[in-house]
């Protein structure tokens, strides 16, 4: 009896023992990441080949190890209630029962996983060979349940594609709520991909500048007008309407204009209007991106069913919509650029270089322009063709600008002289 016993335990023992190897080795081969796949994938030692051969093959590892699993599970339960009932009687086979499922449920499932799960990739290198070689054995059941199985997936495939449609976001958004809750994603993160998600419930009309808030030109306004304008508004560009405000036209560059003034030449507006575009205030916000990258403009006018002008979007606003606020230069939040302005002396003045072109040339009543640059101190790079050094001088137009400050590669700020300025600067009271 005491060898039929230990026999009994040493059988049970290495059944025990298969289970946790089928068991760790499913579990590992589907908790390898991408990631760790791409690594794998990139060593040259045969090791690292055969592992990535295995897991390329991940669907019939998988069927091997549930087959096993399965097979090995229900042989050790017919093993003790056998020993039980040749021993013992029937009466204590619910009592074997009980304790073998424990055993199975705490060495076979719980444990081997566990492991496995934070020791993927070590658990398939260990289990390599024998893994390798179970595949092979097993593969005709494999063939025959894949087939079986395939067969099923097909009879209901056509109810899961009816229901994928419906599900999608919904899954989507319970993927995003998981993932904030486990910590892969940030708050902010989270909001920003949950804001894509739901980009096509937003309708143009609650994003764009609505037509009473749109600062336009008359077609037939003066230079001085159009460019008076400009200087109040900030923009770099605007609409421009014929007659009613509402019938825009197109739309015109401030820098054109200030080509215009710097030469002293006489204006004609239609030769840079920029023909406007027109979306229907019906249209989604999809569509509307689709339109305005199709012919490459970041503004576009919306349109009522009257083809009168409802209101403007700009690819700023629909960034708005999907970002959040993003803070610059020009943003409330942040230091202005104009409160470091300085009067040194009476023809002197210390300028940050984030200083809008178009803010300064309103202060000094000069018509500085840039086709690539916003603030005076990229204008100072362009024109200079290389980052000048501390107390360099460089000049444009009327004004020498002394480089008063250079950090890595940036022009921090800068001293004017605008004592050759004919019309002279006009100075704001915030900094005078």
């Amino acid at each position: 009896m005491k060898f039929e016993l230990a026999l009994m335990i040493i059988e049970f023992i290495a059944l025990l023992f298969c289970a946790f190897f089928f068991s760790a080795t499913e579990t590992a081969i589907t908790a390898i990441t991408r990631t760790e796949y791409k690594a794998i994938k990139k060593s040259r030692t045969k090791k690292s080949r055969r592992l990535a051969f295995l897991i390329e093959r991940k669907d019939e590892i998988v069927s091997a190890t549930l087959i096993g699993t399965n097979f090995v599970n229900t042989l050790s339960s017919a093993l003790i209630t056998a020993f039980v009932i040749d021993m013992y009687g029937q009466q204590h086979i619910p009592a074997a029962t009980a304790i073998t499922t424990v055993l199975i449920i705490i060495f076979a499932e719980i444990l081997p996983k566990a492991v496995a799960a934070y020791n993927a990739v070590e658990i398939t290198k260990t289990f390599l060979v024998p893994l390798s070689l179970v595949r092979l054995l097993l593969k005709p059941f494999i063939f025959v349940f894949s087939l079986m199985s395939n067969f099923i997936i097909k009879l209901v495939s056509k109810k899961q594609n009816n229901q994928s449609s419906e599900l999608s976001e919904d899954y989507l958004e319970t993927l995003i709520n998981i993932s904030l809750a486990d910590g892969t994603f940030q708050t902010g993160e989270h909001e920003l991909i949950k804001r894509a998600v739901r980009l096509h419930e937003l309708k143009l009309q609650s994003i764009m500048t609505k037509k009473e808030d749109i600062v336009s030109l008359d077609i037939n306004s003066s230079l001085e007008n159009m460019v008076s304008i400009f200087r109040k508004t900030m923009f770099s560009r605007l609409p421009v309407y014929k007659g009613e405000k509402d019938k825009i036209i197109g739309s015109v560059h401030y820098k054109d204009i200030l080509f215009y003034r710097s030469h002293n030449a006489e204006m004609d507006i239609n030769k840079i209007i920029r023909r406007a575009l027109f979306i229907p205030k019906t249209a989604n916000i999809f569509s509307a991106i689709k339109t305005m990258s199709k012919n490459k403009r970041n503004m576009a006018f919306v349109i009522d069913e009257y083809g009168s002008t409802a209101g403007l979007i700009t690819i700023d606003d629909i960034s708005t919509a999907i970002f959040g606020s993003i803070q610059d230069e020009y943003s409330k939040t942040k230091t202005n650029p104009l409160s470091g302005m300085k009067i040194v002396d009476g023809t002197h003045i210390l300028i940050p270089g984030a200083v809008p072109i178009i803010q300064l040339n309103s202060i000094l009543n000069t018509d500085f322009h840039s086709d690539y640059n916003d603030t005076i101190g990229g204008l100072i790079l362009e024109t200079a063709e290389y980052l000048p050094k501390e107390g360099e001088l460089i000049t444009i137009g009327e004004v020498d600008f002394k480089v008063e400050k250079v950090e890595t590669s940036k022009i921090i700020s800068l001293i004017a002289d605008v004592s050759k300025l004919t019309a002279g600067a006009q100075f704001p009271k915030a900094f005078q």
